[in-house]
């Protein structure tokens, strides 16, 4: 029996949650602005992503320092966080939205419901949705990647009917439609033939599947998913596979 994308990888899931949660955005944003100013609002956004996604690497290294599939040594975490506060805190503030906001004359005189709705629709819809995009990289590529997040702009004109009572139109009808039956053809697609693998060498998260027979070394770690250097030997088979990182191949 062949095996779909549904069934042997959730690659697809990753991508349909990105684009589901950007998607979200555009129809929060619209109901944020009854508040505020549109440039403080974006720069807000990018404020809360910053925050949130810096918490979160921060509280899951120190609930569980010894089951991380990525070690992080001190000073890899020196450029963590540096990256996280200049990218995702001072940059905002600095460079074009909330500096430029404060130059145009914008208050931070709102309720407070709308600054922290701000920070988590900054947090969920452009934080999330990246760590889920790039997850689906990993699994799936960039082509399949990519038409999956182009649901967001339907996802965003369904959420606006919902919240904003915008109008149905025949051309949404017509575009929604194709787009979900194209989504659910590639759901769908069966992909087998046989291909090579070419020696590697790499390190990332995995388990000891038929592409990674590898023996171990002295301090590689323990348990699986484990991250470690290992090397691959040419090999020729045949079986259900995407254009993850580890297929590659020409047809």
């Amino acid at each position: 029996m062949k095996q779909t994308l549904i069934e042997k990888n959730f690659g697809y899931v990753y991508a349909i949650v990105a684009a589901i949660l950007f998607g979200a955005s555009t129809p929060l944003a619209k109901q944020l602005l009854h508040e505020i100013n549109p440039v403080l609002l974006a720069g807000l956004f990018y404020f809360g992503s910053g925050i949130g996604i810096s918490i979160i690497l921060l509280v899951k290294q120190l609930i569980n320092p010894a089951n991380q599939s990525i070690k992080f040594s001190r000073t890899d975490w020196k450029w963590l966080l540096i990256a996280s506060l200049v990218g995702g805190i001072i940059s905002p503030v600095l460079f074009t939205n909330i500096g430029l906001a404060f130059a145009l004359s914008a208050s931070f005189s709102m309720p407070s419901i709308y600054f922290v709705g701000s920070l988590s629709v900054g947090f969920i819809s452009y934080g999330l949705s990246l760590i889920c995009f790039i997850l689906a990289l990993r699994h799936i590529g960039t082509g399949r990647t990519g038409a999956y997040f182009s649901l967001a702009p339907f996802i965003g004109a369904g959420l606006s009917i919902i919240l904003l009572r915008e109008s149905l139109t025949w051309q949404l009808i017509a575009g929604g439609t194709l787009m979900a039956w194209g989504t659910w053809l590639h759901l769908t697609e069966t992909h087998t033939h046989e291909h090579d693998h070419e020696a590697l060498i790499h390190t990332h998260s995995h388990i000891h599947d038929e592409h990674h027979q590898h023996e171990h070394k002295k301090d590689d770690p323990l348990g699986e998913p484990h991250t470690h250097s290992h090397e691959h030997t040419p090999q020729r088979h045949s079986h259900f596979h995407f254009p993850d990182i580890h297929h590659r191949h020409k047809h």
